[in-house]
């Protein structure tokens, strides 16, 4: 039954003639999308609903909470990826509602998920300290993937194993009301997120770790590099200016 749904969703093809729908597991997406270009979708401030919008049409990485906007554009992510473990069990409900085809998200909840969470791949998770120690990328998720605290980061090993040379962030602004630096817990009054009431009040959260994540994107720019990709930064605005600055309009000024 759910195969038969999943072949009425209009998922793009690959340039290698693989369609979406009909890929069993994980390993199975590997350079599927070779050569090609992508957009992975931060929940930041920064985010409109036009940026969405304009990305209909394109291969795109949707995350955590994205699907708050979905009464307000017809755009849904090709891909929707997770890893928040209190996150993902607050919101499961949600998740399981949500027009989300293809979601990846951590083995160590397949138990705890049941099936009506829909066509899930979960890949195995390796969870880090925040303790120092150098980043991980990981070159084959189907076997680990790496956390780099931020679930952009578990997006660009995705991308990479599928094949992706260009990758373009969209709505990470890095920069967060609460957030661990490497000089500690710092407050600040700005906005978190794209919608307001991303976060419930009772909403047991994570609180964002800046410098691990920046520590992660530096790994995930000298591995992109070594295989002749590259990660750009379509985000407007934000702290995060350790990609290259592109205009998401010139980007998509240029087909696929």
């Amino acid at each position: 039954m759910l195969l038969d749904l999943l072949k009425k969703v209009k998922h793009p093809s690959s340039k290698q003639g693989k369609r979406i729908e009909n890929i069993e597991t994980l390993s199975d997406f590997q350079d599927i999308h070779k050569g090609e270009r992508c957009f992975i979708v931060g929940n930041g401030p920064s985010l409109t609903v036009d940026d969405l919008n304009r990305l209909r049409g394109e291969y795109t990485f949707g995350v955590n909470k994205v699907y708050l906007c979905f009464a307000k554009t017809k755009w849904r992510p090709t891909y929707f990826v997770i890893q928040d473990k209190k996150m993902i069990l607050q919101c499961k409900d949600e998740l399981a509602n949500a027009d989300l085809p293809v979601k990846f998200m951590p083995d160590y909840l397949r138990e705890t998920l049941d099936s009506s969470i829909g066509r899930t791949y979960y890949y195995p998770y390796v969870t880090r300290l925040y303790d120092g120690t150098a980043a991980e990328f990981s070159l084959s998720p189907d076997k680990q993937m790496f956390e780099g605290g931020t679930v952009a980061y578990c997006c660009l090993q995705l991308a990479l194993y599928m094949g992706f040379s260009q990758v373009y962030l969209l709505g990470v602004d890095m920069n967060y009301s609460i957030q661990n630096t490497k000089d500690g817990l710092e407050v600040q009054q700005v906005r978190d997120y794209f919608v307001d009431g991303y976060i419930a009040k009772d909403e047991d959260r994570n609180i964002p770790n800046i410098h691990f994540s920046l520590q992660s994107y530096q790994l995930a720019k000298k591995v992109y590099a070594n295989h002749g990709a590259s990660i750009y930064n379509a985000t407007r605005g934000g702290k995060l200016e350790l990609f290259e600055r592109v205009d998401l309009h010139e980007v998509l000024k240029t087909k696929r």
